[in-house]
């Protein structure tokens, strides 16, 4: 934890810094990470990918990546916008190693997301958990057809909404059924020392 909390620091005097991002199998070094305005659950080249702080083991995006965006704000658009991370062979997974095999993971946003930490970071985890709603929220996605450019229009801020009632429906229902803490789903796990 003494890690974190200096790596905290460290990146509390640099502001451009937003939409902080871990992944985490084992936390996972190498992957490309962005951030899909569009909905079509693939990178367009408006897109940015994240860049990587292998030292303190989390991905940032900077304002400036945006600028090919029209009307992009952090709120409004790319804090209700999946999170996904392409993990090709030879990224190394701190528990298991160099990966084999490439996949992806997802991050949904969900009905408790705010902004986090002092520099309002908007930070996330993707990990196994969070894919699990990739099969909710596709229907919820649809099939409508949005250029990158326009990843923060009024349609695709509305499907948004729809995605972030869909999973906020899903965790809901799992804490009830099951008794699960919705926010352990979007927790780091590794962090917290969870081996359940």
């Amino acid at each position: 934890s003494s890690k974190d909390s200096s790596g905290l620091n460290s990146l509390s005097g640099l502001s451009n810094q937003i939409l902080i991002t871990k992944v985490i199998d084992g936390y996972i070094s190498g992957a490309n990470v962005f951030i899909d305005l569009n909905w079509n659950l693939t990178q367009d080249l408006n897109e940015p990918s994240a860049y990587e702080d292998t030292e303190n083991q989390l991905y940032y995006f900077e304002e400036s990546q945006f600028s090919g965006i029209e009307n992009w704000t952090i709120l409004q658009c790319s804090q209700r916008r999946p999170r996904v991370a392409e993990i090709p062979v030879g990224a190394i997974d701190a528990d298991r190693g160099a990966v084999e095999s490439a996949y992806e993971m997802f991050y949904f946003p969900y009905f408790n997301q705010g902004n986090s930490g002092e520099q309002d970071e908007y930070r996330a985890n993707v990990t196994p958990l969070t894919s699990l709603f990739l099969s909710y929220v596709t229907n919820t996605i649809g099939n409508q057809v949005i250029e990158d450019v326009d990843g923060c229009n009024q349609i695709s801020n509305d499907i948004g909404s729809k995605v972030i009632d869909r999973v906020a429906t899903v965790l809901q229902n799992l804490e009830y059924r099951f008794d699960i803490d919705p926010l352990l789903f979007y927790s780091d796990f590794i962090e917290s020392d969870n081996q359940e």
